[in-house]
């Protein structure tokens, strides 16, 4: 069960709207049902914390920039069971193709060296894959594997090689 507050709640309150919810919820399906629920536990929470700043009418939510003209909302990560804490005060949650999107932008990746010799490369016109200003080319190296080249806009951004899986009999 999924549970969402909204609005402003102090800390009782919290406690006792999420008791209330999953006590009549499990009320009602061992009406239901007929099973016997012998408790409930919370898994995972996510609250929104505003901080109340002198001379602001309003609470704030504090925000983090790391892209440009993209704040985010700061943002603590703490695993309970796994006893550890990460926060986004240094580094951004979010890669350049997602702030691209949220900014209604499509993202032009950087141009990256090939690795490959073209002279050892047989391209496989049958794999090759177009999409918009994207395209895909997959190449038979001379030494058995395969190279994959992803281009946009003609400029190569990507390159990975696909080596084949050793069968054991």
């Amino acid at each position: 069960m999924k549970l969402i507050l909204k609005g402003q709640i102090d800390k009782d309150t919290l406690i006792k709207k999420i008791e209330e919810v999953a006590e009549s919820t499990i009320e009602r399906v061992e009406q239901e049902t007929g099973a016997k629920i012998t408790g409930h536990e919370i898994h995972e929470a996510e609250v929104t914390v505003k901080v109340l700043v002198e001379g602001m009418d309003e609470p704030q939510v504090l925000t983090v920039e790391h892209h440009e003209g993209q704040k985010e909302m700061l943002t603590w990560v703490v695993d309970v069971d796994e006893e550890t804490v990460l926060n986004n005060e240094e580094e951004s949650l979010f890669d350049e193709y997602t702030v691209a999107k949220a900014q209604g932008k499509e993202l032009e990746f950087k141009e990256v060296k090939t690795k490959y010799n073209l002279i050892d490369l047989t391209e496989d016109k049958s794999l090759a894959e177009e999409f918009s200003d994207m395209s895909k080319k997959v190449y038979d190296h001379k030494d058995g594997f395969k190279v994959v080249k992803v281009f946009q806009n003609k400029k190569l951004v990507q390159e990975y090689k696909l080596v084949p899986k050793e069968v054991s009999e």
